[in-house]
């Protein structure tokens, strides 16, 4: 069965043990069910996920393998630093 974007947001959380709690009412997204909102609201604050625009996450749609790993490597910290993006790396280059 495939995993929801709602379902991921809860596995990421859960696995980075953000404290989901503390994020419990500031979900800015209208289409998140309540059971997922507190984790889809602390991964978007922690930075791992993003919605399709400012009020729609896409809850019920299936995360795809671009998405899921684009959560994983925003977890792992990839995509923090705009200076470490191959753009940036080359125009500062030589030293």
């Amino acid at each position: 069965q495939p995993v929801n974007r709602a379902q991921m947001a809860v596995v990421m959380a859960l696995l980075l043990d953000l404290d989901y709690d503390y994020y419990e009412g500031t979900n800015p997204f209208k289409d998140v069910p309540a059971w997922a909102a507190p984790y889809v609201a602390a991964c978007y604050a922690n930075g791992i996920v993003s919605g399709y625009d400012a009020y729609t996450y896409g809850s019920g749609d299936p995360v795809t393998a671009v998405q899921a790993a684009s959560m994983m490597m925003r977890a792992l910290g990839y995509f923090k630093y705009p200076a470490t993006t191959a753009t940036t790396a080359a125009s500062s280059w030589p030293p």
